[in-house]
C-alpha cells in the first residue's frame, strides 16, 4: 500500500531534479567548479591526488573522482559535471529525512 506522503516526496524530488538538471545544464560554471573539472581532467587518480597535495584545489579528492566519472556520461559537460553534487544533495535529504523523522516524517 502507497502512503500519501511517500506520494508528495516523490513527487516534490521529481520537481526539485527537473529544475535542478535544467538550471545546471543552462549555468555557467563558478570558479570552483573549474578548479573541480581542471583536477578531474588530469589523466589519472594519480595525478588528480598529487595535484590535491599541491594545493591546486582545497576539496576533497573524491569529488574529484566522482566528477570525472560522470563526466564519461555523454551529454552537457554543464550537466554532468555537476551529477555528484545534486547526488549528494539527495542523499544528504534522505540521510537528514531518516535522523529527524519529526521534522521529515514522509520519508519512514
Amino acid at each position: 500500500m502507497i502512503h500519501r506522503p511517500i506520494v508528495w516526496l516523490v513527487l516534490i524530488l521529481t520537481v526539485y531534479l527537473s529544475l535542478t538538471c535544467i538550471r545546471a545544464g543552462h549555468k555557467s560554471f563558478w570558479h570552483d567548479e573549474i578548479l573541480t573539472l581542471a583536477i578531474a581532467n588530469l589523466r589519472s587518480v594519480h595525478e588528480m591526488w598529487d595535484a590535491e597535495l599541491m594545493g591546486f584545489d582545497f576539496n576533497p579528492p573524491l569529488n574529484a573522482v566522482l566528477t570525472k566519472a560522470s563526466m564519461a556520461i555523454a551529454g552537457k559537460p554543464e550537466l554532468t559535471a555537476r551529477v555528484p553534487p545534486i547526488a549528494g544533495y539527495l542523499l544528504m535529504l534522505v540521510f537528514v529525512g531518516r535522523r529527524l523523522p519529526a521534522f521529515f516524517s514522509c520519508l519512514q
